[in-house]
């Protein structure tokens, strides 16, 4: 796919139900994804501990409208609303980071659901290889 490539970009268009032209792509890689064959779809953090926390990561953005893209492996998942909603309809569990994960200062975590690469495979929007 290249820049301004319309063959791709009316192929996406028709994948998403809407233009992609003029809204907000947001990327996340997930490198564990190879080791552990699932995704962490980041929807919550804090940071002091839980006392107060906010929307973030990959809900956050698909919240506010955007086309969210997961890479790992070489695969790239196209996410809408819709397909995102199915995506974590197929969570595995809910997990927590650990204690400085990441390089976070001590009172930082983020919550995510993990769900199978094959279920993002399964319910994104569009697919494509890198």
């Amino acid at each position: 796919m290249s820049v301004g490539d319309t063959t791709c970009r009316k192929a996406l268009e028709t994948a998403l139900d809407f233009p992609v032209l003029g809204r907000k792509v947001e990327f996340k890689h997930d490198k564990a994804a190879k080791r552990t064959g699932r995704l962490f779809l980041e929807y919550k953090q804090t940071s002091d501990g839980w006392c107060t926390k906010k929307q973030s990561g990959h809900e956050k953005s698909i919240l506010e409208g955007n086309i969210l893209v997961i890479t790992t492996q070489g695969e790239c998942f196209v996410f809408n609303k819709t397909s995102y909603n199915a995506l974590v309809k197929r969570t595995l569990h809910v997990r927590t980071t650990t204690h400085r994960k990441n390089g976070n200062h001590p009172e930082a975590y983020t919550m995510g659901r993990l769900v199978s690469v094959g279920a993002a495979r399964e319910c994104a929007s569009y697919v494509y290889q890198m």
